[in-house]
């Protein structure tokens, strides 16, 4: 893929000592996060955000957590809503918006983000549900999933034949999906895909744990982490 003419746009907000910045290339827009200094890859941790949003707020509530494990890549949904963007059409076109971040990230990083590695890929609502159709669609990227606040419909066989190993469901106790997440859950516990659920404390639809949920969403990021990376 040609990446064209980029720009980095450097922000005032951080996750540890990391400056967030922005690449910019023909109109489109990611936001990243570097790795933290201690961290042991170079593989990507790619979020995905809410229907009709953005990746900013997102991608700043995560980032000191993402940040622990691998460079961050926040990119923007590949249809415009208004000033905002969702992610809707075909697969292979919401995935071309998902290279196409991780590669302007990596060309801007000289190397520090290492694209041929398996990543964890996060989604939150719409992003969640976005996010299982690329993990299938592209087997070998990724090898963890995080998806908070989406009633998700998950084939433990077919994540597991696409390389994932260890799954993290997450919401808030005044979140809709809450039941049905823990539910997936439950079903999980009984396959060969590991999983974990996250209750976020009484939080409502977020991606954001309560004061008291800090810890275990912490203790999941490292566990997500260590999951093993499949070999070709």
């Amino acid at each position: 893929m040609s990446l064209g003419a980029s720009s980095v746009l450097l922000s005032s907000a951080t996750a540890g000592n990391a400056t967030r910045f922005v690449v910019a290339d023909h109109g489109y827009r990611a936001v990243a996060y570097p790795a933290q200094p201690s961290a042991e890859k170079k593989a990507p941790i790619v979020y995905l955000h809410g229907i009709c949003g953005k990746p900013d707020r997102g991608c700043d509530s995560l980032a000191a957590e993402a940040t622990r494990f691998g460079p961050f890549v926040c990119p923007r949904a590949n249809t415009a809503c208004g000033q905002n963007s969702t992610w809707s059409g075909a697969t292979f076109a919401q995935l071309e918006t998902v290279d196409r971040a991780m590669d302007l990230v990596a060309a801007q990083t000289h190397g520090a983000l290492d694209v041929g590695r398996a990543g964890i890929l996060v989604g939150f609502s719409q992003g969640a549900y976005a996010a299982v159709p690329l993990v299938l669609a592209r087997p070998g990227r990724f090898r963890a999933l995080l998806l908070v606040g989406a009633n998700v419909s998950i084939d433990p066989k077919r994540l597991l034949a696409a390389g994932v190993t260890r799954v993290v469901l997450a919401a808030g106790q005044y979140d809709g999906t809450y039941a049905a997440m823990r539910t997936i859950d439950a079903r999980l516990q009984r396959t060969a895909l590991e999983s974990r659920f996250v209750d976020l404390g009484p939080v409502g639809h977020t991606f954001e744990p309560s004061v008291e949920r800090t810890d275990a969403m912490h203790d999941a990021w490292t566990w997500l982490d260590a999951a093993d990376e499949v070999a070709d």
